[in-house]
């Protein structure tokens, strides 16, 4: 299958499904990456800040920014057809974010990053369920080999679990069902209208928090809240386009590349030890993601996708 060199979300519309797979696991890598950034960061400010304000300033710092670069596209955000689903989706997304701060704050980042891969399983099914997507056995497996890579690594029998370790899970949970409306409102409206739905109700909910107490800010922490907001709106604009160019159970798995970039983080940020099981555990989840693309050209063989392909 030729990918052509082309990373317009209008264009890549017009291609096959499966160049559009390729191109939305390719994206939601990358802002796997750039999102690990942001909880790094999260996670230092949660220790000095409440949840609330941090969120403030990322919906602020973020609605700023998609405002100022989507200028000449806010006549097509206010002609979105379906904005009761972008609110929900903002409400649910910014429940969500609460929920994921908590957990950055009460729990390990690794353990936080393992727990919040659980929102695969959702993505997948709700795609299935949902989306009355087609998934192969070959997508099922590589989710659950996936998830058994992650918590190979995080040892589940070490791991308390204690309230704070249903912050992440309940994060997940958010995260896959805005995911699903994403799918749903992307096909006719896009995925500006869903990114302001997003950030407005992430700037409006925490004003009453706010205005109750609020938390001096220093001045060394502003560049940090600065790049909270701003590596959130990258993120998530990467997200929102990889859900609307490819399909939910396609690239439910590739979010477990999210835990061997934590992993490396934690050794060269954290000063963490590489030890053997996470070793295996990483490969596992590499080799999931590696699985998938793969087990799409031998299924799409028997139906005569490959054989088009291969003659191309």
């Amino acid at each position: 299958m030729r990918i052509p060199y082309c990373f317009s979300t209008d264009v890549l519309r017009t291609f096959s499904q499966e160049v559009r797979n390729v191109y939305g696991s390719i994206i939601l890598v990358v802002a796997a990456g750039v999102a690990l950034i942001s909880n790094i960061l999260i996670r230092n400010l949660s220790q000095c800040y409440p949840p609330m304000q941090i969120l403030f300033f990322k919906g602020v710092v973020a609605l700023v920014l998609l405002t100022i670069f989507s200028f000449r596209s806010l006549c097509a955000v206010s002609g979105a057809q379906k904005w009761h689903w972008h609110v929900l989706r903002g409400a649910i997304g910014f429940i969500g974010n609460y929920l994921a701060v908590l957990g950055l704050r009460a729990l390990p980042l690794a353990d936080a990053t393992a727990l919040s891969l659980t929102s695969a399983f959702w993505g997948l099914w709700g795609g299935v369920v949902i989306l009355k997507e087609q998934v192969s056995f070959a997508r099922i497996l590589a989710t659950i080999v996936g998830f058994g890579g992650a918590l190979f690594i995080i040892k589940p029998a070490s791991l308390v679990f204690n309230v704070h370790t249903l912050y992440p899970l309940g994060a997940a949970f958010c995260f896959a069902s805005s995911v699903l409306i994403v799918r749903y409102t992307g096909k006719s409206d896009g995925a500006l209208p869903s990114l302001f739905g997003l950030y407005s109700v992430m700037t409006l909910a925490p004003l009453p928090w706010i205005f109750c107490g609020w938390t001096p800010i220093l001045r060394g922490d502003i560049p940090a809240l600065l790049a909270v907001g701003s590596l959130s709106i990258v993120s998530m604009y990467g997200v929102t386009t990889a859900y609307i160019l490819a399909e939910a159970s396609y690239v439910a798995p590739t979010k477990f590349v999210r835990y061997p970039l934590s992993l490396f983080a934690g050794i060269f940020y954290c000063g963490d030890t590489l030890d053997v099981t996470h070793t295996i555990g990483a490969l596992v989840i590499v080799l999931a993601i590696w699985v998938l693309p793969y087990a799409d050209v031998l299924k799409s063989k028997k139906t005569g996708f490959f054989h088009r392909w291969k003659n191309k």
